[in-house]
């Protein structure tokens, strides 16, 4: 997970306020330098948490992202979504709406600064919380037996909240000096909107007693704030997705309450572009993992199979898991 230090020039700023004596008396020159890289941290750390929380074709879980001063950034996603169809199953193409809520935490402990002898061994906390809802219709046509294509087109939005302690004299020093950082920087808001338009294809063969899978989905992100109380978050997102999934379904010859369990171990590659690849400082990441279906029936135009799982997912300089049930 990138990270910006730009601690330094912070404290450049600071060395200077308190020889001249001023309080937020930032020069235009420290400000427009403070604006662009506290706009390339929105970006990057927005990128991140958009992408986990709104796009479904992205995995969830519980992430550790190696750091680079020894403390490790920690990151818990949960995503539920919910695709109701316009026809039934036997058609070969079906309109769908998919309406999805997502939710991000991260957690990092770091030391800002050893200016202060008494700072060696205390560290200021760094917290997000994001919260996504999105909206997205689609088709799945099936133009084969078998064979799936499925285009969407999704509509989010997303309110991210950053949080930081101030546990270290240097980051309290700072912010006497420069009040205005606390709500332009640490502790702010962004609201933003999203669009992304996808595509996906699927098939499903019968190879021997089961079902063999593949899917391949790829998707577009632009998103762009509309309000914070920052000042510094003019910018656009740009990023992008591909993810690939071979699986095997199958049969046990169990069941449960009456309905037949099946089992589907499946391996996933996701490839990351633009804004999301930046951010994360990784190209791509894999996911192992294992999950059992069952089989209810027709619920509706909703879903008619539940499966229940999971999965270790592991990238470069990341790990993580996932656990939980979908409905199919």
């Amino acid at each position: 997970m990138k990270h910006l230090f730009f601690l330094a020039a912070l404290a450049m700023m600071l060395l200077a306020g308190a020889t001249v004596g001023a309080a937020d008396g930032l020069s235009p020159e420290e400000e427009s330098y403070l604006r662009g890289i506290s706009q390339d941290y929105f970006k990057i750390t927005s990128s991140i948490f958009i992408s986990f929380t709104s796009q479904t074709g992205v995995t969830q879980g519980g992430f550790v992202f190696d750091g680079e001063a020894g403390d490790d950034f920690k990151m818990d996603v949960v995503k539920v979504p919910l695709r109701y169809y316009f026809s039934p199953p036997e058609s070969r193409i079906r309109p769908f709406l998919k309406l999805s809520y997502g939710h991000a935490r991260t957690s990092i402990f770091y030391q800002s600064s050893d200016f202060y002898p008494e700072d060696r061994d205390v560290k200021d906390r760094d917290r997000s919380r994001t919260h996504s809802i999105s909206l997205t219709p689609g088709v799945k046509w099936e133009y084969m037996p078998g064979f799936f294509i499925e285009p969407t087109v999704g509509f989010a939005y997303s309110h991210i909240e950053y949080k930081f302690d101030y546990n270290t004299r240097f980051m309290q020093e700072l912010l006497a000096h420069y009040p205005s950082l606390d709500r332009d920087l640490f502790n702010t808001t962004v609201d933003l909107y999203s669009i992304s338009p996808g595509l996906r294809h699927e098939i499903e063969y019968p190879l021997g007693p089961g079902i063999l899978g593949f899917d391949l989905q790829y998707a577009y992100l632009y998103s762009k704030p509309w309000r914070s109380k920052s000042r510094f978050t003019d910018y656009t997102v740009h990023g992008g997705f591909l993810g690939a999934s071979l699986d095997y379904e199958l049969p046990t010859g169990l069941t449960l309450w009456d309905k037949d369990v099946a089992v589907k171990p499946f391996l996933a590659r996701t490839d990351l572009f633009g804004d999301f690849k930046e951010g994360m400082e990784m190209h791509h990441f894999y996911e192992f993992g294992l999950g059992f279906i069952l089989d209810v029936g027709d619920f509706g135009n909703l879903f008619s199979r539940i499966s229940l799982g999971g999965s270790y997912i592991t990238g470069e300089g990341m790990r993580g898991w996932k656990f939980g049930f979908n409905f199919i």
